[in-house]
């Protein structure tokens, strides 16, 4: 449409803005951040005070070593300096998430060649309801590690470019210091190739050389970061180590509704078609790229390689790119029929579907998550623990607590959800869904005992029955949340 081309710039700045604005408006109407935020804030604190990330922990697992990417932690640590630190983890990652639509926009218009269509799936993107739901209040690396991969994707597809390609190399180097996720970039070259090979195209050799170089590159900057979990996890560490029963746990509502929800239908349906076409009856360069990068987080997804939400995230933004390339055939089909004057009636309709499947779970997603961040109750809580016990106190709480513990308490905890580098991960969730669950005090006691723990703080739904018993003492009650010192010890008799 005439509309689009004219205004290209002044609409793609309004739907950035926009989509930005909606996000930021239902994050900063959270009371609090998501859980998994405070790793976030440890690492960024740490720069602040140190100039480096956080590398030896004293309170996670009651002391271990980590390994972490720097470059997100940085950036955000600079912008935490002048805006502070909760609004600079809120608005980056929301910040990072928005921009993906303009990238999603070029990438569509390189393919197709139709503005309509890309424009159209720049809307989608930035309404992804499984997208929303895993950045918009968690400050999750994530958000900076999908722009940057779907950039790195953009400037491979016009690679003959010699500006393009010293892009690509700059981009390849830095890339592994964002996250290892981003390793799903050279996975998704490599079916591209398969792809290519398989449909009889000459792969071009500059093209090889170069995805080589960026796979040795990225390969060797991973293994020196994540050699110590290498030697100390060995192969779990692809599984970032953590037990199975809690991967299993992460995976366990997977199923094709929670696809639907999560990606969209109109994604899903056109992006399906899209690989169904180019695989087996069309072949386009281009989309072979994208195809290759949607089976390889496909894959790692589905063998629990990737967390689930990220893993869904990537999928729903292909499967967006693929659709636009099914859109332009649709338009093009439609300017060939005596129904060309119906187009932009036809695209309306065609947002308004997009409107009642996706944008609908979007807002959802934003006010489950927004339900979802941390209950006040608990902050009181930890300003409780942290100002009235021992500063070598180990607390015992919900995982998903962990962090909060030893970033807002100040203390140690037992467990929390970053298993990397820790050799005892699936014996120490066995004992810690056994102090959960078990019936017995003496078993509980025996167990809190082994890891030295001094306090309890769980909801009151969650709290196990053996908290009554005289072993335990109530030293804080919230409206939700409770508090028990235990003042016993199991020991065993000559």
């Amino acid at each position: 449409m005439i509309i689009i081309q004219k205004y290209e710039k002044i609409l793609l700045l309004t739907l950035f803005l926009f989509i930005l604005g909606v996000k930021l408006y239902f994050a900063f109407n959270a009371d609090n951040l998501s859980y998994g935020a405070y790793y976030e804030t440890k690492q960024v604190n740490n720069i602040l005070k140190t100039g480096f990330p956080l590398l030896w922990d004293e309170l996670s697992f009651s002391g271990r070593a980590d390994i972490v990417s720097p470059i997100y932690y940085y950036i955000l640590a600079l912008f935490s300096y002048f805006l502070g630190l909760s609004p600079a983890l809120i608005l980056l990652p929301n910040l990072f998430v928005s921009l993906i639509s303009i990238i999603i926009y070029l990438i569509v218009k390189k393919i197709t060649q139709n503005e309509v269509s890309s424009f159209i799936c720049a809307i989608v993107s930035g309404f992804v309801p499984v997208l929303t739901y895993t950045t918009l209040i968690t400050g999750s690396i994530n958000s900076l590690a999908f722009l940057v991969m779907f950039i790195y994707i953009y400037i491979f597809i016009d690679i003959k470019d010699k500006k393009r390609f010293n892009y690509f190399i700059i981009l390849s180097i830095m890339i592994p210091f964002i996250s290892p996720i981003t390793l799903l970039c050279l996975i998704g070259l490599i079916f591209y190739f398969m792809l290519m090979k398989l449909d009889g195209f000459i792969i071009n050799k500059s093209e090889l050389e170069t995805v080589t170089f960026a796979s040795f590159f990225m390969l060797l900057a991973l293994f020196v970061q994540y050699k110590p979990a290498l030697i100390m996890n060995g192969a779990t560490i692809v599984w970032q180590n953590i037990p199975l029963a809690l991967l299993n746990q992460y995976f366990s509502n997977i199923d094709i509704m929670s696809y639907i929800g999560a990606i969209g239908l109109l994604p899903l349906i056109f992006g399906i078609y899209t690989i169904y076409k180019f695989t087996f009856k069309v072949n386009k360069s281009s989309i072979n790229i994208i195809i290759g990068f949607t089976i390889a987080v496909f894959l790692t997804t589905w063998l629990k390689l990737v967390n689930p939400n990220a893993g869904l995230s990537l999928i729903a933004l292909s499967l967006i790119i693929l659709m636009g390339e099914s859109l332009n055939r649709f338009i093009s089909k439609i300017r060939e029929t005596k129904f060309d004057s119906l187009e932009f009636l036809i695209i309306i309709i065609l947002c308004v579907i997009f409107i009642f499947t996706s944008v609908n779970d979007t807002i959802e997603a934003q006010n489950k998550i927004i339900d979802q961040s941390v209950n006040p109750d608990l902050i009181y809580s930890l300003n409780w623990i942290k100002g009235n016990t021992p500063v070598d106190s180990v607390i015992f709480t919900d995982i998903q607590n962990g962090y909060l513990i030893t970033e807002l308490a100040e203390r140690k905890n037992m467990i929390d959800n970053n298993f990397i580098l820790i050799t005892d991960g699936s014996i120490r969730y066995g004992d810690y869904s056994q102090i959960l669950y078990t019936p017995s005090t003496v078993q509980a006691v025996k167990i809190l005992n082994k890891y030295k723990i001094n306090y309890i703080l769980l909801n009151k739904e969650t709290m196990p029955k053996y908290t009554e018993d005289q072993c335990f003492k109530l030293v804080n009650s919230e409206e939700d949340y409770l508090t028990f010192e235990l003042i016993c010890k199991v020991e065993k008799v000559a």
